[in-house]
């Protein structure tokens, strides 16, 4: 029986077809919907979209949906929950204190094991008065961003040094050799965030010393040396 006989004889044709043409609700916004209200959807790969749409194994909006299913309770840690970590060479000319969040991340009470590497690194780090972060180096692969969270210093970087305050931000890219010291006379704060290669070369400028970071390979000329070997 057609809609408009239920209805009753007074419905216009123009009615009737009106009423054919609702669109009943796609699978995939039935899924949606289910993703929204923090259920598990039940989506076939081959289910119809109405009209002439399918749904195709590798349609984009499934990958979303498919990722639900898999989903698990984010990793998350309080900075005040990250002990300080020091970090002084033999003379304590280069002097620091760190919080390593990716380190900590690794901490199974922050959360669910991650399936690989992060594909970054951060940490807060605080060096004393008239203390430099590290000997002045280079990467070969590695980018790093620094943001200055309180306190007085300078950076230098290639050939240019410059003042550091409070809400500075400096990127160094890969190949610019880079130091931070703190010239004020109270801790200089700062936030740095690295990509996590692999693999990196670092130079020292400084003391003409090499480093190759895998697999412990250490730090040469052309024999190897002690990391601070020349430094101070």
């Amino acid at each position: 029986m057609s809609s408009a006989k239920m209805l009753g004889p007074r419905l216009s044709l123009h009615a009737e077809r009106e009423l054919r043409n609702i669109r009943r609700p796609r699978p995939f916004e039935q899924a949606e919907e289910k993703v929204r209200d923090g259920d598990t959807p039940s989506l076939p790969f081959n289910a119809s979209c109405g009209g002439d749409d399918i749904l195709p194994s590798h349609s984009t909006f499934l990958r979303p949906i498919m990722a639900a299913r898999r989903s698990k309770p984010m990793k998350k840690i309080n900075l005040d929950d990250i002990p300080w970590r020091e970090r002084k060479s033999p003379r304590g000319k280069y002097h620091r204190f760190l919080r390593d969040v990716a380190l900590a991340f690794q901490n199974p009470r922050t959360g669910p094991k991650l399936p690989g590497q992060p594909p970054f690194e951060v940490e807060l780090v605080r060096l004393p008065p008239k203390a430099k972060n590290f000997p002045f180096h280079s990467h070969a692969t590695e980018w790093e961003f620094y943001l200055i969270r309180s306190g007085t210093g300078k950076m230098r970087a290639g050939k240019v040094t410059r003042g550091l305050t409070a809400g500075d931000c400096v990127m160094t890219p890969p190949g610019e050799p880079h130091q931070i010291i703190n010239t004020g006379k109270e801790d200089l704060l700062y936030y740095v965030i690295a990509n996590n290669a692999p693999a990196d070369f670092y130079h020292f400028p400084d003391s003409n010393k090499w480093g190759f970071s895998l697999e412990d390979v250490g730090t040469f000329r052309i024999r190897e040396v002690n990391y601070f070997d020349g430094e101070e």
